[in-house]
């Protein structure tokens, strides 16, 4: 709680709300709903290599495309 009262400083007192639904998910549940190897996700270079050295969407097959988290920038917005 404390990170967030950070950014929004009354956030227990809404989330005791009628109505609010307060979920906890942590990396821990990410490995769990995912099957991510220790809760992560999104792209990973490689030992040595910059994320910005990833190749993005291209495949070796010709006009096939990846998609997804685990490409380069497809991870969309970050979990918080």
């Amino acid at each position: 709680w404390k990170a967030i009262e950070c950014v929004i400083p009354d956030v227990r007192e809404r989330s005791k709300r009628e109505g609010s639904v307060v979920l906890t998910g942590t990396p821990l549940t990410h490995r769990r709903y995912n099957q991510r190897f220790r809760g992560t996700y999104g792209p990973g270079p490689a030992p040595g290599k910059e994320i910005w050295e990833l190749s993005g969407a291209s495949t070796p097959i010709k006009n096939l495309l990846a998609c997804g988290d685990t490409t380069f920038p497809g991870i969309g917005l970050p979990g918080v």
